[in-house]
């Protein structure tokens, strides 16, 4: 995306019949509804029997801090047009230095014949998708919060992602239709990213809404607005269980014995507080709450601040790292 390279990373896609999956920072390279799009779960699962990968203007490092590798016996092409990128740890077994068009444009310049249609089952894609729409369902209510945002927002709005439960699960699992319409801190993991980011996003996009996803409230705004801290904790640490999915014990219980150390904060009221600065401000309790506090938000085109006090949640990493 920063090489205005997704024209013909999917040209190159749709003529070898490639399925495509992103990395975090790579969502919205294509449209996550085209039928060779897989979310980066589904996308794990069927890039295990790939027989070449290739990997466009990436780190080539996981999440783990490990170096990105394809399956046993596959091929790993490695583009990008930083060099220090493809060195140790990393190891492809093909290295291209280019700019991410020029390089693409130029392998698909070398593409004769007609489509390929590399892979061969649409069987598999379907059930990758479907299992992995399974996995991210359990994770709850980040899920159906995370689903209650992309209903919401028209196709090209901004989602600024913070590091939250919320914004953990929207990582894989929101859909997102268009370049630059996804924001997230990277691999930097900065505390704290999410509104000034999205004052940002708003500059930059002024005709357009954006939301911001956090851990206890979602600032759906068409101007700037702020965001609640977390529900009167710490809140990942304090709140964030362990173990399944139907869990309510926090992390802290589970390794501690319950003991929480610096994790209780005193917040005001902050529907008031935001109403007191003129803003509309206003709580609620469930997805379906928030679907529509946010088209609410959109169709007035006001800023808002809208709170969603969040219970203990599943821990999301084991399905996100895989």
């Amino acid at each position: 995306m920063a090489g205005d390279a997704t024209a013909a990373f999917m040209a190159l896609a749709r003529r070898l019949g490639a399925p495509v999956t992103t990395t975090a920072n790579g969502r919205g390279a294509l449209d996550d509804r085209d039928p060779l799009a897989l979310l980066p779960v589904a996308g794990r699962e069927v890039m295990a029997d790939a027989d070449v990968v290739l990997l466009v203007g990436s780190r080539g490092m996981t999440q783990r801090g490990r170096p990105f590798a394809a399956a046993d016996g596959a091929t790993l092409i490695h583009l990008t047009l930083e060099e220090r990128d493809l060195g140790a740890p990393r190891s492809p077994d093909v290295a291209i230095v280019a700019d991410a068009a020029a390089g693409l444009t130029a392998l698909l310049d070398r593409l004769d014949g007609p489509n390929r249609g590399c892979w061969a089952s649409a069987e598999q894609l379907s059930a990758a998708r479907a299992g992995e729409q399974e996995a991210l369902a359990k994770l709850q209510p980040q899920w159906s919060y995370s689903q209650a945002l992309r209903r919401a927002m028209p196709d090209d709005a901004i989602l600024v992602n913070e590091l939250t439960q919320v914004g953990y699960v929207s990582m894989v699992g929101f859909p997102v239709h268009h370049p630059r319409s996804y924001l997230w801190p990277g691999f930097q993991g900065t505390l704290g990213y999410g509104y000034p980011t999205a004052l940002g996003a708003k500059v930059g996009n002024p005709t357009g809404p954006w939301c911001r996803s956090t851990a206890t409230a979602a600032s759906a705004t068409a101007w700037p607005s702020w965001p609640p801290p977390p529900r009167n904790a710490s809140g990942w640490w304090r709140w964030c269980s362990a173990t399944a999915p139907t869990a309510t014990s926090s992390a802290c219980d589970q390794q501690f014995d319950g003991v929480h150390l610096g994790t209780e904060l005193t917040n005001p009221d902050w529907v008031a507080l935001a109403r007191s600065f003129g803003v509309h401000g206003e709580r609620v309790t469930d997805p379906e709450g928030l679907e529509r506090a946010v088209r609410d938000a959109i169709d007035a085109d006001r800023p808002a601040l809208i709170e969603v006090p969040m219970p203990p949640t599943p821990d999301p990493w084991r399905l996100i790292l895989g």
